[in-house]
């Protein structure tokens, strides 16, 4: 017999893992540390709104006849200042080298030198100056359209707002480098490298929305391989987005007003994108969950009346259980050539929220044998393993023992059987859908298990 604390530790583990909600757990701990948060959260609201504000004021102070595409007198001041030094020092080297005959002597070169480097540095800061300019337009046009994602740092909004409000100083650095005055780092700062704040990820949000329309349409609960292929799909999408997709999605109302409400600040650190990108698909998962039960319940057949050969109670079972049903055909399609054992076990354990499953895959049991009687991993230990468990794919806790289901993991036949025998559904009802598999005509039929020894062992680990 394998060690009973081995199997209640395994049985703790799935339960304080495997089928713990990863939201509702970030959740409490956003709520517990609410408090310690509060300052820092509405300091950061504050500066955003602040943010906001100077960009709607300056808007709203601009007169029609504006050109915003002219610098200020301040700002212009500092471009001249650069222009006025290049074209003397142009001037000066153009001069001393129309005095010089020999071309390949090292003063012609450093003088000819001179004038390339300041044509070069006026064309940079011409480039600089028409880019700025064009963002300047485009971030006013964006911001007064509500594009700007919430996604972004309170500190890059700030910088922002103030570059494209004429508030930030402006000069020239080195090589026609246009720079601004970066109140955070406390420097001047190539534009380029300058804070600018994105816009909100709309395409991937309508990716969402129409994953969401989708699955409400379909009127199925969101179970088994359909839950782990809409999870797959979502993380492919905010993997593929970046850093700004994550955040905007983590932050904007596309689908939930104010977002997800994800304020933790930690979760928004650079280097922590792995755990935010794990709280939006928990988030957004949750989203599409309800919105699958919804579907559900709005093409749910209202019960009515008896006939079709059922008692009142059993065509009521039968009508409400929709989402266990399709649980079913799914999971009889997790075959070892679409899914891990892991992942079968896994969906097993997850049935019954409520009561969570006492399924083992056999390579978890076979290292809770190794570890009873001490043994390394090795063929003898193999066979003594087979000898006293056999060789099934899936286990099942039975008291303080584990007991192999007999079943060919590869049947969809017996993965559909095997499912529908470990829900809460009645005897009638579970050989009802049995019976049903494959031949959805057959409304009537009954059957009797082919192989009860499975539905025995079940049956057994519930009692």
């Amino acid at each position: 017999m394998i060690n009973r604390e081995l199997i209640r530790g395994e049985k703790i583990r799935r339960n304080s893992q495997r089928f713990s909600d990863p939201s509702k757990k970030l959740m409490e701990g956003i709520q517990s540390s609410a408090a310690l948060m509060a300052p820092d959260i509405a300091m950061r609201s504050a500066k955003k709104a602040a943010a906001n504000q100077r960009i709607s004021t300056y808007v709203n102070q601009l007169s029609s006849d504006v050109d915003l595409t002219e610098l200020t007198s301040e700002q212009q001041e500092g471009v001249s200042t650069f222009l006025v030094e290049g074209r003397n020092e142009y001037a000066e080297a153009a001069n001393a080298l129309s005095k010089i005959d020999d071309y390949s002597s090292p003063l012609y070169m450093e003088y000819k030198g001179t004038l390339d480097r300041v044509n070069r540095s006026f064309k940079s800061l011409a480039d600089q100056i028409n880019n700025y300019k064009n963002d300047k337009i485009a971030y006013l046009k964006d911001h007064d359209e509500s594009l700007i994602s919430d996604g972004n740092t309170a500190s890059d909004m700030e910088e922002s707002s103030k570059m494209y409000t004429n508030e930030a100083q402006l000069g020239v650095g080195q090589g026609g480098q246009l720079v601004f005055w970066n109140e955070e780092n406390a420097k001047y700062t190539s534009y380029g490298d300058m804070p600018k704040a994105f816009l909100k990820d709309f395409s991937s949000a309508d990716q969402i929305i129409q994953l969401n329309e989708q699955l409400y349409n379909k009127g199925q609960a969101l179970t088994g391989s359909t839950e782990t292929l809409t999870r797959q799909k979502l993380r492919n999408m905010v993997s593929k987005g970046g850093r700004d997709t994550l955040l905007s999605l983590a932050s904007d109302d596309f689908i939930i007003e104010g977002g997800l409400g994800l304020q933790d600040p930690a979760l928004f650190e650079v280097g922590n994108d792995d755990q935010l990108r794990e709280a939006v698909i928990d988030g957004y998962m949750n989203v599409l969950s309800e919105s699958a039960k919804s579907g559900q319940a709005e093409k749910q057949p209202k019960s009515g009346g008896r006939g079709g050969g059922f008692n009142g109670a059993l065509k009521d079972e039968i009508s409400v259980s929709g989402s266990l049903v399709q649980g079913a055909y799914d999971f009889s399609n997790m075959t070892p050539a679409t899914s891990s054992l892991k992942e079968m076990v896994n969906t097993l354990n997850t049935i019954n929220p409520s009561r969570p499953g006492d399924y083992i895959t056999k390579d978890d049991v076979y290292s809770m044998f190794l570890e009873t009687y001490e043994m390394d991993d090795e063929p003898e230990s193999l066979a003594a393993f087979k000898r006293n468990y056999g060789d099934s794919d899936i286990f099942v806790a039975s008291g303080d023992d584990v007991v192999g289901i007999p079943m060919d993991i590869s049947d969809p036949r017996d993965l559909h059987k095997l499912y529908i025998q470990s829900t809460n559904l009645s005897e009638k009802a579970k050989n009802h859908f049995i019976g049903r598999y494959g031949n959805k005509e057959v409304e009537n039929k009954t059957v009797t298990s082919k192989g009860p020894t499975a539905e025995e062992l079940i049956q057994k680990y519930r009692n």
